[in-house]
C-alpha cells in the first residue's frame, strides 16, 4: 500500500486555525444542518461527531489505512504550475539555474 503523506505538519499549519466562538447546534440547527451545503473554504465551520457501522472483521485489517480512501489518477492539469514547472527543469539542461536550487534538497 502506497500513501501519499508529505508534509502534513506543514499542510496543517497552512491551514485556518480555530480560535473561539464555538457552540453546540441546538435541535432546530441540527435537523436543518446539511452537510453537503457546507463548503470546504467556509469562514464558518463544524467539527462533526458521528456513529458508524463498521464490520468488526475488517477493523485489524484497516488499522493502518484510511476509512474512506479514493483511488484517484493524477494527470497533468492536477498539477500546480510549481509542479509541472519544476518538472520541465529537471529534464531540461538550458534551465540549470533553476536546478541549482533543487539539487541540494534531492
Amino acid at each position: 500500500m502506497y500513501l501519499d503523506a508529505n508534509n502534513l505538519y506543514g499542510w496543517a499549519m497552512s491551514q485556518p486555525l480555530l480560535y473561539g466562538f464555538f457552540h453546540f447546534l441546538n435541535e432546530d440547527e441540527i435537523s436543518h444542518f446539511e452537510l453537503q451545503k457546507v463548503e470546504s473554504d467556509a469562514k464558518e465551520g463544524y467539527i462533526l461527531e458521528v456513529d458508524i457501522e463498521y464490520l468488526e472483521h475488517l477493523h485489524n485489517k484497516h488499522n493502518d489505512y484510511p476509512l474512506a480512501p479514493e483511488h484517484l489518477l493524477i494527470e497533468d492539469k492536477d498539477l500546480s504550475k510549481y509542479s509541472t514547472d519544476l518538472w520541465g527543469k529537471l529534464n531540461s539542461v538550458k534551465n540549470a539555474n533553476g536546478v541549482e536550487k533543487v539539487i541540494p534538497r534531492i
